[in-house]
């Protein structure tokens, strides 16, 4: 059974999430992260789908992995305008949500000119991914104003791999006549298109259930149990 975690009990204060950034700063500097270590980040979700709610009962239910659905008011939506050179004239549009007491993420559309039309103080309903962001200011990057009050702190607590994108690159990326974002490219998103992540989450549940309660749990993202160079990382967290 997956960790309900949104509840009476204090058990939300462990949230896993994908490496996200820290997969970056691994794979680039080589820098390592172990058990123990004090992290620093924003929560970015990834709302995958979402529809209108009846019920106002808000609740964040962990599914596998950093996959979570979740019952949610949004807060606030925000317009960015990028000065970075970069993305310099680009507006973002970014939402504010409240996943449970204490505990905010951030969520924005991806693609290129995307809009979503959901309303403040609106209850919906839906399912996603929880990331790891960075939204430090830099000499290239001035994050929006109100990252500053998502920012959290949270204590490493568990690191295990993502045995989905695992197998799909392994066994099954083979299969696939098209990826999504390009012919010789496959991502994270194929490999949850592969179990039915996109189609309906109740048949998703059953294609994933043999990776439910079977884990590969390391020390470090260095340790010597690793086999190959490619690995995606899930982060559990206390919160600080």
């Amino acid at each position: 059974m997956m960790d309900n975690v949104f509840d009476e009990k204090p058990s939300w204060q462990r949230i896993y999430l994908s490496e996200g950034l820290c997969g970056f700063e691994r794979e680039k500097y080589g820098k390592v992260f172990r058990v123990g270590d004090i992290l620093t980040y924003h929560p970015y979700l990834k709302i995958d789908h979402y529809e209108i709610s009846n019920s106002d009962s808000p609740y964040f239910k962990r599914v596998i992995y950093n996959i979570y659905e979740f019952c949610f008011k949004p807060e606030a939506v925000h317009y960015f305008k990028h000065t970075d050179m970069l993305s310099a004239g680009e507006t973002t549009q970014y939402y504010v949500i409240e996943l449970f007491p204490g505990f905010r993420a951030y969520y924005h559309p991806m693609k290129v000119g995307a809009r979503e039309y959901m309303q403040v103080d609106q209850c919906y309903k839906g399912y996603g991914r929880l990331n790891i962001s960075d939204q430090q200011e830099t000499e290239d990057y001035k994050p929006p104003f109100f990252m500053k009050d998502l920012v959290k702190m949270g204590k490493l607590i568990g690191i295990s791999e993502d045995l989905i994108q695992k197998d799909f690159s392994a066994k099954y990326v083979r299969n696939v006549r098209r990826f999504r974002y390009g012919k010789n490219s496959y991502c994270d998103e194929d490999a949850l298109e592969w179990f039915g992540y996109y189609g309906n989450l109740d048949e998703f549940k059953i294609n994933v259930s043999s990776y439910m309660g079977h884990s590969m749990e390391y020390e470090s993202t260095d340790s010597q149990k690793l086999i190959g160079r490619d690995h995606n990382f899930i982060f559990s967290l206390e919160i600080i």
